[in-house]
């Protein structure tokens, strides 16, 4: 296990509260200079303490929405299992896949923007798999909920927000007016949160206080909750 002391602990709790922030920024509130926190950064990225930054996205307001599946497998053996597992984690479909223990032994969290598209995926996935599930259920909705972390600092963690997922009876409808350039933001800061708005500005070719404005129309309109780590 990677060791980390308590200046690389509280780095991680503040990239954790929002990963957008700068090393310059994140340096005065743990007492040290922006070179030693980008250094840190990067060694904590280099040695897999880090393993990638995100921007936390509503769906929702895209249309979209998820379904949550609860397994009880059957007369399953580890290959199969594992060919099932690593078929569902590969998929666009699914946003997270648990193994859990207890009355059910899987949950898959899917994610989907065409119901019909879906089916045919999932159609599919049980004729393969229905053999060896002895139970499934299905709810609608999913909360979930994130940490402040205090646990880097402290034993008491508290709850800093919670997203709660919708079932929809419609097909794909935008809840909300998103334009090419908003679409590009998005994905930009899906891909690095810790993008700099020039970088955005010259991959979009558009101007770093115009991206600095829908990046701030984007979080007022909760359809960016956050950055992490």
């Amino acid at each position: 296990m990677e060791k980390i002391d308590l200046k690389d602990k509280k780095i991680l709790f503040y990239l954790l509260q929002d990963s957008r922030q700068s090393s310059s920024k994140i340096g005065k509130k743990v007492g040290q200079s922006k070179e030693l926190v980008s250094y840190r950064i990067k060694r904590m990225i280099d040695r897999g303490i880090i393993k990638k930054f995100t921007t936390i996205i509503d769906d929702t307001k895209f249309g979209c929405f998820g379904l949550t599946y609860y397994y009880k497998f059957d007369n399953i053996n580890p290959s199969i299992r594992n060919e099932m597992i690593n078929l569902l984690v590969d998929s666009k479909y699914t946003r997270f896949v648990a193994l859990t223990e207890g009355k059910y032994d899987m949950i898959v969290w899917f994610y989907l923007a065409d119901q019909e598209i879906f089916i045919n995926f999932y159609d599919k996935f049980l004729r393969n798999y229905r053999k060896y599930l002895a139970k499934q259920f299905l709810t609608g909705d999913l909360g979930v909920e994130f940490f402040s972390y205090d646990f880097l600092l402290s034993d008491k963690p508290r709850k800093t927000l919670h997203i709660k997922s919708k079932k929809s009876d419609t097909k794909y409808i935008p809840l909300e007016k998103f334009d090419n350039q908003d679409i590009l933001i998005l994905k930009e800061l899906a891909k690095n949160p810790r993008i700099q708005i020039i970088e955005i500005a010259k991959k979009i070719g558009n101007s770093a206080i115009t991206i600095k404005s829908r990046i701030q129309k984007l979080i007022d309109k909760k359809i960016i909750f956050g950055f992490s780590g």
